[in-house]
């Protein structure tokens, strides 16, 4: 498809038919979470200079009836960092997409130590159609022009023999990387397009949450949903999600799918975590947060979804030992650039339902003043929503300390909220 020819739906946000979807009473729960507050919490930068970075995934904690605190086993941590391409039109990676590890013990994090950062992959196996939104930014880079896509969402998962999982929202395939940082295709299908977060599942399976798919204007193909990829390879839908707000751009890379002619939204992402205090009778197996409904959703046990929390623009969500959440917000512009709301970590308890603001990220806000930005209506208000912006993250813990990982994608830094438990 000609970029010329790539579909503008009408507006920037378009809403769907909801699903059933209603707010549920809170359900009795015999064991409660452990009751802390967090204090001294303090933000630092690791990294500066990264392109885009996203994509944290930790080694798996041992699994069972319930995750605890102190089960890390010696594995690899990782986050992933966008490709350039080189151009106008783009024929070639300037730099293909990287996977970087940083410090495997747990227990140095947790002391404060410096973390260290590894080089451990560049996508050798992939090409550019599988990076390529089809919609791109001039870029200056050691003094030379060069391509940055625009809503492109990469995220990587660490599986249990230390091996990682990469996927693009717009590729068909996800890749995997081995310890000594040699990549292949892992699994190809029409089925994969729309990935924006990847999560191991407590049962050895790869859970995905996934954008949907648009006969334009606004006719559903494929809804947003969550599908899961066995040990065999099998694609599985798991459940289904309220089809929502979804962005109006379309990203290109359809054209030899199933899916050719229709659009996949850009600038919006889903995020996935899985309960890890977990049981029958537990409300929720799975939270999954939507950008641009800005909602956090429960899922049962049985896949019926109900809405937990409504919050800004969530951008990502991490989980403790005992089951609550820690969810991140996007900034928020003035119509003359301005910060009006900087990301915010918020702390929901999924039994109360109770949600505490925890800290304002207000370092390096000059990063969000850039860039491309959508005019947003919020209680009657007008404000410019930078929609190159996300975070992924990761939570370490012990009975004492709480270090939060995140990175930031429009300061293209890696960083870290040290907290003690009080």
């Amino acid at each position: 498809m000609d970029r010329k020819e790539f579909i503008r739906l009408t507006g920037f946000f378009l809403a769907g038919t909801f699903f059933s979807c209603q707010k549920s009473p809170t359900t009795p729960i015999e064991e409660k979470p452990e009751n802390y507050t967090l204090t001294d919490i303090v933000e630092s930068t690791m990294i500066n200079g990264l392109e885009r970075p996203g994509g944290v995934s930790v080694y798996p904690i041992k699994t069972g009836i319930s995750k605890s605190i102190n089960q890390y086993t010696s594995g690899i941590n990782v986050f992933c960092e966008n490709p350039l391409f080189n151009g106008p039109p783009v024929t070639d990676f300037e730099i293909r997409p990287k996977i970087l590890k940083f410090t495997e013990d747990e227990q140095t994090i947790l002391a404060g130590g410096e973390i260290s950062l590894y080089h451990l992959s560049e996508l050798t196996s992939a090409i550019t159609n599988d990076f390529d939104t089809g919609w791109v930014e001039n870029y200056t880079f050691n003094e030379k022009t060069i391509l940055r896509p625009r809503g492109l969402s990469i995220d990587a998962v660490v599986l249990e023999d230390n091996s990682v999982l990469v996927s693009s929202n717009v590729s068909k395939k996800i890749f995997e990387i081995d310890e000594s940082g040699i990549d292949h295709v892992y699994l190809e299908d029409d089925e994969l397009i729309g990935i924006t977060n990847m999560i191991l599942g407590s049962d050895g399976k790869i859970y995905c949450a996934q954008l949907p798919l648009i006969d334009p204007p606004n006719n559903i193909i494929r809804p947003k949903r969550v599908i899961s990829v066995d040990s065999q390879k099998n694609i599985n839908i798991e459940f289904e999600l309220p089809i929502g707000t979804f962005g109006g751009t379309c990203a290109s890379g359809l054209d030899n799918t199933k899916y050719a002619g229709n659009c996949l939204p850009m600038d919006t992402h889903l995020k996935i975590i899985e309960n890890t205090n977990i049981g029958e009778d537990k409300p929720s197996k799975f939270y999954v947060t939507d950008l641009l409904t800005q909602v956090v959703y429960g899922i049962s046990q049985k896949g019926d979804v109900s809405i937990l929390a409504n919050l800004r623009y969530p951008s990502s969500v991490a989980i403790d030992n005992y089951g609550k959440l820690f969810v991140t917000t996007s900034p928020l512009l003035s119509l003359e650039r301005e910060v009006s709301h900087y990301p915010e970590l918020f702390e929901i308890n999924p039994e109360t339902e109770e949600t505490t603001l925890l800290h304002s990220f207000t370092k390096d806000s000059n990063s969000y003043r850039s860039g491309i930005a959508e005019e947003v209506i919020i209680e009657g208000q007008k404000y410019l929503f930078p929609t190159n912006f996300t975070m992924y993250s990761a939570l370490f813990e012990n009975e004492a300390k709480f270090v939060f990982i995140y990175t930031n994608s429009l300061t293209g830094t890696f960083n870290k909220l040290d907290a003690t438990k009080g």
